[in-house]
């Protein structure tokens, strides 16, 4: 799968914060308000919260999700990760990842060649608005075996042999008993934006959220990008990254 750009291999070399005024604090407190889409939250955000939990053992992290994007104008998040970029408002907006997708399928002996050669899928609900449910309408032919809005339930259906998923790489390639298929051009990338309202992003402590996050995409930049193994071996151009480099989750 080829990107705009290439990813970067994890890098544990510090960077200078894009944060208004980001000064290192020893002691940090208070409740930090952070919203995602639900499979981003449950999937990969909480998993990354470790290392600021050390760092910041007195910020609690309050992790949000809703059918509706919550308001930073309005103060009901301190942190948003986003999948659209903001088209106004008083925002420190930065790009943290490019979020590709794929097909996948289970790994079980024989259960993959026939959902490949029979083209049956699993897909979103037959009203959903999402991009990648568009897309499937439009591009994707074959039965379909399994609805769900939910990525985690069509992964979980995937898993179970129901049929052919169109999932983020950061899931799919996550997951042992799936794996990839070269099956169809995927939709194209979508883009992860972490915004924070611009008077928010100098509080030290949603400040020191916000940079924990950002340092957490930068080291999953190859993981996101879809640049992970693929079917037991690594593209091309990242070949020679060492393993120790790879980890990220």
């Amino acid at each position: 799968m080829r990107c705009s750009s290439r990813p970067r291999a994890c890098d544990a070399r510090p960077r200078p914060s894009p944060w208004p005024g980001a000064a290192h604090a020893t002691e940090l407190e208070g409740t930090v308000r952070l919203t995602a889409t639900r499979t981003l939250a449950d999937e990969w955000v909480a998993h990354q919260l470790a290392p600021l939990r050390m760092r910041h053992p007195r910020i609690t992290v309050e992790l949000l999700t809703t059918d509706r994007n919550l308001s930073l104008a309005r103060h009901e998040v301190d942190v948003a990760l986003r999948l659209a970029r903001p088209a106004e408002g008083d925002l420190v907006i930065r790009r943290v990842a490019t979020m590709a997708n794929a097909f996948y399928a289970t790994t079980a002996q024989g259960t993959a060649d026939r959902l490949e050669r029979e083209r049956q899928f699993v897909a979103f609900g037959r009203d959903s608005t999402v991009p990648e449910a568009v897309w499937m309408r439009e591009h994707v032919e074959g039965p379909v075996a399994f609805r769900s809005n939910s990525l985690v339930g069509q992964k979980s259906a995937a898993l179970a042999g129901l049929g052919i998923a169109l999932l983020p790489c950061y899931l799919g390639d996550r997951e042992p008993g799936l794996r990839r298929l070269a099956l169809d051009r995927p939709p194209p990338a979508r883009e992860i934006w972490l915004v924070v309202n611009r008077t928010h992003a100098r509080v030290p402590h949603i400040r020191a959220v916000a940079q924990a996050l950002a340092e957490a995409f930068e080291r999953c930049q190859l993981l996101f990008a879809g640049g992970l193994p693929i079917a037991g071996a690594l593209i091309p151009e990242i070949a020679q990254t060492p393993a120790a480099q790879m980890r990220c989750c």
